[in-house]
């Protein structure tokens, strides 16, 4: 991709098939001679694994590397999103719950805002789901 901007800015998810996409631009450019600053931030969060592929590639030193918590999205005037779209696929096939962090952080933060949210109902409802969202319920009243 050419650009004559001198300062780059990825705002990615931490996936391997986007570390691959910037690990082979900023590979491109090196290669045409171009110098610039790369600063890549992670939504919501990074990851070590994201970052050690950069490393391998050869990258890692060239990218100042930051954290945005993006948290709800306004879609329309009474429904919010999180923009979570392999979280059932990332849960329940390959086991990886770490998405249920992100919706548990971003209940609490909305709770911190707004207030405790009287009647917080997951599906299915089990003993998991009532026991993180009580959690944060006891969290937000100490």
């Amino acid at each position: 991709m050419f650009t004559e901007n001198t300062t780059v800015v990825y705002l990615v998810r931490p996936l391997l098939a986007h570390m691959d996409a910037i690990q082979s631009n900023i590979l491109s450019d090196q290669k045409s001679g171009m110098s610039k600053q790369y600063h890549l931030f992670f939504v919501p969060r990074r990851t070590m694994i994201c970052e050690r592929f950069l490393e391998t590639a050869g990258v890692y030193g060239n990218i100042e590397y930051e954290e945005y918590e993006l948290d709800w999205i306004p879609i329309d005037d009474d429904t919010l999103t999180l923009q979570l779209d392999s979280s059932f696929r990332e849960c329940f096939l390959l086991g990886d719950k770490s998405s249920l962090y992100y919706v548990a952080r971003s209940m609490m933060r909305f709770q911190q805002l707004f207030g405790l949210i009287s009647n917080l109902q997951g599906q299915p409802s089990s003993t998991r789901s009532n026991s993180i969202f009580s959690c944060t319920s006891l969290t937000l009243l100490t």
